[in-house]
């Protein structure tokens, strides 16, 4: 039975990861259901809570989902993605926690993200532009502000460190997006 809009904690996981189910919407060809194809499949979902990280919005595309008809029938897919929406709110509290001298903001006409020092915010700021590695997001200085006027970036700048938290089994982050509409993922 479909369950849009009501909460739910996924099953397997030890309920470490809770969501409210919006759609479900499933791709199948007429011949290949008969077999178990079941096509394309997409899952998306709000207030997603993985642990302890809360997400506002998730999208998982899994394609050709099919059943393998093993003593134990088994779903499999591949490529299945995964985009979901962190609120700035939970990047900037881990940041404060890890770099307690920051504080970051999102700004609608900035790509980056923007950190300015946490005793005087109003001194100016400094552009983050953020990347990806296996355990860490890397916030890597861009652009300097100071009372309003930009300035030469310089070179003794350090790459901001927020380490990751860990991840399930295979899910691998592999892009960031900065932005503060509510739809892409930061």
């Amino acid at each position: 039975v479909f369950a849009a809009g009501r909460r739910l904690t996924v099953p397997g996981t030890g309920r470490a990861l809770r969501l409210r189910l919006t759609a479900l919407r499933l791709d199948p060809e007429p011949l290949g259901l008969a077999v178990g194809q079941l096509g394309d499949v997409t899952v998306e979902a709000t207030d997603v809570v993985w642990r302890t990280i809360t997400f506002r919005s998730a999208v998982l595309v899994a394609r050709n989902v099919h059943v393998r008809p093993q003593p134990v029938p088994t779903a499999v897919a591949a490529p299945v993605t995964l985009d979901v929406v962190v609120d700035p709110a939970v990047v900037r509290d881990r940041l404060a926690a890890s770099h307690p001298a920051l504080r970051l903001s999102i700004h609608e006409d900035a790509p980056h993200a923007r950190a300015h020092w946490a005793r005087h915010p109003g001194w100016g700021w400094v552009g983050l532009k953020p990347e990806i590695t296996t355990t860490a997001l890397l916030l890597r200085p861009t652009s300097l502000c100071v009372r309003g006027r930009a300035l030469a970036l310089p070179g003794w700048l350090p790459t901001v460190r927020v380490r990751l938290p860990q991840l399930p089994r295979g899910l691998r982050l592999r892009d960031v997006e900065v932005t503060d509409r509510a739809d892409p993922a930061i």
